[in-house]
Formats: structure tokens, sequence, C-alpha cells
């Protein structure tokens, strides 16, 4: 049936790329996130025949990231981003998460949260 894993993952390729900008007092950054598939867990720990409709490979997953900061205030900068612009959701395993079987998601590869926003503000006292 294939090679399967139970508990360490072995990505063939992962990466963080940015990309950056900057003019002024304005700077822009954009990230995309990315994980390679790889072959899931048997469910149950691997006891029995895997269930009907199991697919063996994870699929990869990719995220972009987009942040803006403005630093035109003395001594202070501010920033703004979105994690998961595209708000993609994770791809499905099959891997007991800690234990609790049926999580669907990794937290060691993705991130089951969402779009989110973030926002930063950073003070350089003298």
């Amino acid at each position: 049936m294939g090679n399967f894993y139970t508990r360490d993952i072995y990505l063939r390729w992962k990466h963080n790329a940015s990309l950056g900008v900057a003019r002024g007092d304005w700077s822009g950054l954009l990230t995309q996130n990315y994980s390679s598939g790889y072959k899931d867990q048997l469910p149950n720990g691997g006891k029995g025949t895997p269930p009907a409709g199991f697919k063996a490979d994870v699929s990869s997953y990719t995220t972009y990231d987009v942040s803006a900061t403005y630093g035109g205030i003395k001594n202070a900068t501010f920033t703004v981003g979105i994690k998961n612009l595209l708000n993609t959701d994770p791809p499905f395993t099959a891997h007991n998460v800690d234990e609790v079987v049926g999580a669907g998601w990794d937290p060691r590869v993705a991130d089951a949260r969402g779009r989110q926003l973030t926002l930063l503000f950073k003070y350089k006292f003298l």
C-alpha cells in the first residue's frame, strides 16, 4: 500500500519567501509560506485496513501574508497585516494530533485559524 508515517513528518520542501518594498515613511511586505505534501498516517494507528476513500497523500499547503508599516511618527512604528490573506484551509490529515483523533489538520504543518488581522505598535523610549 505504500509508505505511511505515524509520528514524523517528512516534508520534501518548506519555505517562507518574502518581497518587501519601502518608500519614505512606508514599507510593505508580501510573504509566501509553503509546505510540500507528505504521506499520511494510517487511521486508527494503522490497525486494520484503511477505510474506503482514504487518501495516503496529504496535499501541499500555501498561504500568503501581507503587511504595511508606517514609521513617520518620531520613535514609533505602526504595522497592520493580514495572515493567510486568501483564507486557505489546511490540508486534511488522518494524523492524531497529540493523540486527539479526528482533528483533521496538523499544527506542525498548517494553521486552522484562517484569515487573521495583525496589529503591531512599537515605541522606542530614549
